[in-house]
């Protein structure tokens, strides 16, 4: 990977502080994609050379794009045909290994980011304040959905925890 930042798109003019911050903040953020393009790709070219080749059948590229705290990241991944589920099923060998917990296509750390902010302000204020951090261009209707999202699952988790005390499978001490 190579990685340049070129001080004449910095000091073309006599800018300000905030300029030159804004700039550096904006070349951080590139270096960052690029750097997680990367680490995905070599991660998911390992798995290839890995995996079990009688049971995942490799069925090719596929270009995704993933919403991460860096801005939006776009790479392929391979999808393998798995011959062991019943009938055909399709899995992503990289989404599994690195146990992406995504909703949709928003990383975990910009879905934490929503929940934080969401406990502060309106899903504008919070759709507004994510976009400015990551340069993404988040909806307040998407805050909506992903808070929505993040509330059921820790419904989910909550409603399984007071399952397993009614058995007294609990995790806790009395």
């Amino acid at each position: 990977m190579n990685i340049s930042a070129n001080q004449k798109n910095i000091n073309k003019k006599k800018a300000t502080f905030s300029e030159i911050e804004k700039a550096a903040f904006r070349i951080a953020m590139e270096i960052g994609r690029q750097l997680i393009k990367s680490a995905l790709e070599e991660a998911d070219l390992d798995l290839m050379a890995e995996r079990d080749t009688a049971r995942y059948r490799n069925k090719g590229l596929r270009r995704t794009c993933i919403k991460t705290v860096c801005g939006p990241v776009e790479y392929e991944r391979r999808v393998y045909e798995d011959s062991a589920a019943d009938g055909k099923r399709f899995v992503y060998l990289l989404d599994e290994s690195l146990r992406m917990n995504c909703i949709g296509n928003v990383s975990e750390g910009v879905c934490s980011l929503i929940a934080a902010s969401i406990c502060e302000s309106t899903f504008r204020s919070a759709s507004r304040q994510v976009t400015e951090l990551t340069g993404l261009s988040i909806s307040h209707q998407a805050v909506w959905n992903i808070v929505q999202q993040i509330g059921e699952s820790q419904e989910e988790l909550a409603e399984r925890h007071a399952q397993l005390a009614k058995e007294n499978q609990g995790t806790g001490k009395i």
